[in-house]
């Protein structure tokens, strides 16, 4: 009864999202070196073909569109945008189009160089210009930041295994943390 009054009490006296990001490890962006994110690659098993890092200015772009942190975006090796017709976006969502994204009665395809725009911005972990080779019928790009905590396991991991299961796609893994190697940026 104790612990109870104890919880009812500091979850009066804290935030419920406080509370959400401490259990879930979420914390503020912060500098991170590659070294840190390789760590986090094995920490959090986002075992893709390509594990890769955002340029500062794709960074800066990628946030200034509103995408989420963890985030899926499914191409056809033509380029285009495989989206699924149900239009809800809650996460769960999320975890059953991975299974069935390549059913075209259930998908659409859109043509958009928006997303696409991202790849002159793909960087290796050491900073070099990164060369995928997309010799698969579907790529598939996983963003992912090491500041969104147990989020990187409940569902980029989760993307990354199921897809990796398939021979038919690609699946590259691009992590959104600053890195040690850019200009001073200033993050809200």
């Amino acid at each position: 009864m104790r612990k109870i009054v104890l919880f009812a009490l500091l979850l009066s006296l804290t935030s419920c999202k406080q509370m959400i990001l401490f259990v879930y490890g979420i914390h503020n962006p912060r500098v991170v070196s590659a070294e840190e994110i390789e760590k986090n690659i094995k920490k959090y098993k986002l075992n893709a073909d390509y594990n890769i890092v955002l340029s500062e200015e794709g960074f800066l772009k990628y946030y200034s569109e509103n995408y989420s942190i963890n985030e899926l975006f499914i191409y056809t090796q033509n380029g285009k945008l495989v989206l699924p017709k149900d239009t809800n976006t809650c996460s769960s969502n999320t975890q059953k189009f991975v299974q069935y994204y390549n059913d075209s009665s259930l998908v659409n395809y859109a043509d958009t160089t928006e997303l696409n725009s991202f790849n002159q911005y793909f960087m290796n972990l050491d900073g070099s210009k990164v060369t995928i080779a997309t010799e698969k019928p579907y790529v598939a790009v996983v963003f992912w930041a090491s500041y969104t905590g147990r989020l990187n396991k409940d569902l980029s991991a989760n993307w990354v295994g199921e897809l990796k299961k398939d021979k038919d796609i690609l699946v590259v893994c691009v992590n959104l943390d600053v890195q040690e190697n850019w200009k001073e940026i200033e993050i809200k």
